[in-house]
């Protein structure tokens, strides 16, 4: 934006000059025909309209669109309940597959899985979970994957498996037993 300096411009030039730098920052209305239409760059500094979208879709990037977006479907997800029991026996101390393919069907999975263990308070069983093929030792730093029972007791973790799926799981003790359920998964 300029702006009038008395001294050296007429106040119609400071006018124009105003008009002239201000219009080329605002879009027509015209560009928007209906309730819920959007604007989307084409290119750079070219707006268009991008018409509003169906009941449940939602505005997802499409670089194949001339706009880069359009409306889509929202894709779902179908969650399985299947309390399963896919292990018990003594925790394991170093990395071994635990295969869900038998429960989960044979693809990558977000899975919930519930550990119980049974063992004598006092020693603090560190079991860690990860996807097969997974290089992560999922230590103390990842908590996300890491759950620490002292004694008898349970608790839910979230994982994923490999396209088999498949997963890994270790612990730090090997004095405690334990049973892992596949409470849920999905893809």
């Amino acid at each position: 934006m300029k702006l009038y300096n008395k001294k050296t411009a007429k106040p119609e030039d400071a006018v124009k000059s105003l008009i002239a730098d201000e219009v080329v920052s605002f879009v027509a209305n015209s560009l928007l025909d209906a309730k819920g239409d959007i604007i989307a760059a084409s290119a750079d500094n070219t707006p268009e309209r991008v018409a509003v979208g169906a009941n449940a879709t939602v505005l997802t990037a499409d670089s194949g669109e001339t706009s880069g977006v359009k409306w889509a479907a929202v894709s779902t997800a179908t969650v399985t309940i299947a309390e399963t029991q896919v292990y018990t026996g003594a925790l394991v101390n170093s990395w071994t597959d635990l295969d869900l393919s038998a429960v989960i069907g044979v693809a990558a999975k977000v899975v919930i899985l519930k550990v119980k263990t049974t063992g004598a308070a006092g020693n603090a069983d560190n079991i860690r979970f990860r996807c097969n093929g997974d290089a992560d030792d999922h230590d103390a730093d990842s908590a996300a994957n890491y759950i620490v029972m002292d004694g008898e007791g349970f608790g839910l973790i979230i994982c994923y498996t490999d396209s088999n799926g498949v997963l890994e799981w270790t612990s730090n003790e090997t004095d405690s037993t334990c049973t892992i359920d596949v409470v849920s998964y999905w893809s």
